[in-house]
């Protein structure tokens, strides 16, 4: 999403800034500051509907340079990330969220860039190699929407490819190799992770 030239405007900050705004409007309920939280999630809301109104085109969330030019010729995970507002989003946004993931998915988990795409490069860094954290993010946010399903394919497939590739920094997202830093905490975290809330069932 850098391609194209710097700034830029992505959607996932916004996602992350909304969603700890509304996590200061729940604390300050809970310690009965009433007007604090009143004033948080005005923030978190107003930031959400921003969100829509400015970085999705109808079809997804998009990473702009400027407020009319939207970077393309990319397919990048980087503008799925938004999918952990969960249920926050509108429904129609949830379904198109949902279905263009889908595109992502290899056997071994999410491609950062969807390998179809002319950008994908399997050691290319954020470029098509699988990363933990987005893939806990993405899995947080499908089960948050009630895609069970989908967030335990995606953590099975993660999981053994870690315990077939060991704990390195990334992946080639087609043949599950380890690519990076043999030895990564964020990954071997992420795995422990959905290993225990995913694939206990």
């Amino acid at each position: 999403v850098f391609d194209q030239g710097l700034p830029v405007e992505a959607p996932d900050l916004s996602a992350f800034l909304v969603i700890q705004m509304d996590t200061l409007a729940e604390v300050a309920r809970r310690l009965g500051r009433r007007a604090e939280a009143e004033r948080w999630q005005a923030r978190a809301d107003d930031l959400l509907q921003t969100l829509i109104a400015e970085l999705w085109n109808g079809e997804q969330f998009v990473t702009r340079r400027s407020v009319s030019l939207e970077v393309t010729g990319i397919d990048s995970l980087f503008n799925y990330l938004p999918i952990l507002l969960g249920r926050r989003l509108p429904p129609d946004i949830q379904a198109k969220m949902v279905a263009g993931l889908r595109r992502f998915i290899t056997a071994h988990g999410l491609a950062t860039e969807n390998p179809t795409s002319p950008e994908y490069d399997p050691d290319g860094y954020w470029r098509g190699p699988i990363w933990a954290p987005p893939t806990m993010m993405i899995v947080y946010g499908l089960n948050a929407l009630g895609e069970r399903a989908m967030a335990v394919d995606i953590s099975r497939k993660f999981c053994e490819m870690i315990r077939r590739s060991g704990m390195a920094e990334n992946f080639d997202a087609l043949t599950g190799a380890g690519l990076r830093d043999g030895a990564y905490t964020w990954t071997s975290s992420v795995f422990v992770i959905l290993a225990h809330e995913f694939l206990q069932d």
